[in-house]
């Protein structure tokens, strides 16, 4: 069976941890997290960055730091992993699903129409290493005053979008970004995360919160929750993060096959980053108009692939959204296909995934 996607550690990662294992033991121990962090920073470009136990705990960390109280609401994409909503409800918020259009990003008309005097925080996702439309997400906090943006980019480190004339990384643009290192990103630590922001009090409340907390103010107390990553973790994310650039190219010569290989089939559609954006390729996207000719091809593909290349997500269903949500997001599952592009894919691998599309 050919993996959906597959871990990728550095080679000298084995050595470092090794050497890491036997500082620790001699009690010779450096502040590894704080080089990681540090190094983090200036490949990302954030003034700011805490390297934390995951993506979800990073999330959880970055709406408290934002002091979201009961009634607040969290508008977001339903389009995403639960983590995202978890972390809403851990704050006690209340999250708010918008729309989602035909590419599975946030529809801005109904986002406008959501937002009211209880709207804190806007959450958009970076699904499958493309970007939600950030730059108009943005004119919303503009327009109206203390609403926060928080990017989930725990699947697009590496990509970037073209704003006022540059190219900035995603995870960077808003008030705080949101990585993940787990054990199937580009960049793994094996169970990991990174918060980003250039805010000085938001990044201050970030650091509390991460520790042990924050008692000297009576009236502002400030529980913590000793989530910083660990020393080893940070080990392997310092090495790998040396292999970053190459991971992506691997994964950019997988895209390369597939747009070769699958444009001769008239009856699907590739999707392509539009000019003002730089995709990760954590994926490769497929649209495909027919419903019963996707079907027979994700059929095909689940006899290859240890788990599905379609839009699973069905705690969807759990929680409280509109018939049009539901409606959408069972059309996206019946129309798109995701296809791996991790770098321990083999030319005979690809191929046989090629030849899924050609049976059908």
């Amino acid at each position: 069976m050919i993996e959906i996607d597959n871990v990728y550690l550095n080679p000298a990662v084995f050595k470092c941890v090794f050497k890491a294992l036997k500082s620790f033991k001699d009690g010779k121990i450096g502040n590894v997290r704080s080089l990681f962090e540090n190094e983090f920073r200036k490949m990302i470009g954030s003034k700011y960055c805490f390297a934390c136990h995951n993506g979800t705990s990073g999330l959880h960390i970055s709406l408290l730091a934002l002091n979201l109280k009961e009634k607040d609401e969290v508008i977001t994409n339903p389009l995403t992993h639960i983590s995202t909503i978890s972390a809403i409800l851990k704050c006690k918020a209340r999250p708010v699903f918008t729309r989602i259009n035909e590419q599975g990003f946030m529809d801005l008309e109904d986002l406008r129409e959501k937002i009211n005097p209880y709207t804190k925080v806007i959450i958009p996702v970076h699904l499958n290493g493309f970007p939600e439309n950030i730059e108009d997400i943005l004119k919303f906090k503009d327009k109206y005053k203390d609403l926060y943006v928080v990017e989930d980019a725990c699947q697009a480190l590496g990509g970037k979008v073209k704003i006022n004339g540059g190219f900035r990384n995603l995870g960077t643009i808003s008030d705080i970004g949101i990585f993940s290192f787990g054990v199937f990103k580009l960049l793994t630590t094996l169970e990991g995360g990174m918060i980003v922001t250039d805010d000085d009090r938001i990044a201050e409340r970030i650091s509390r919160l991460l520790d042990n907390g924050d008692y000297r103010n009576r009236n502002d107390i400030i529980l913590g929750y000793s989530l910083r990553l660990d020393y080893i973790r940070s080990t392997i994310g310092l090495a790998n993060l040396e292999n970053l650039k190459e991971q992506i190219s691997a994964r950019k010569d997988k895209w390369s096959f597939y747009k070769k290989a699958l444009q001769k089939f008239r009856w699907l559609k590739i999707v392509n980053p539009h000019s003002s954006v730089r995709i990760n390729y954590f994926q490769f996207i497929i649209y495909i108009d027919s419903k019963e000719k996707c079907k027979k091809v994700v059929k095909s593909l689940c006899k290859i692939l240890t788990s599905s290349a379609g839009f699973p997500n069905e705690y969807i269903k759990l929680l409280p959204s509109s018939h049009d949500i539901l409606k959408r997001h069972q059309w996206l599952g019946e129309h798109y296909i995701l296809l791996p592009t991790h770098s321990s894919l083999k030319d005979e691998d690809m191929k046989k995934i090629v030849e899924c599309f050609e049976n059908a």
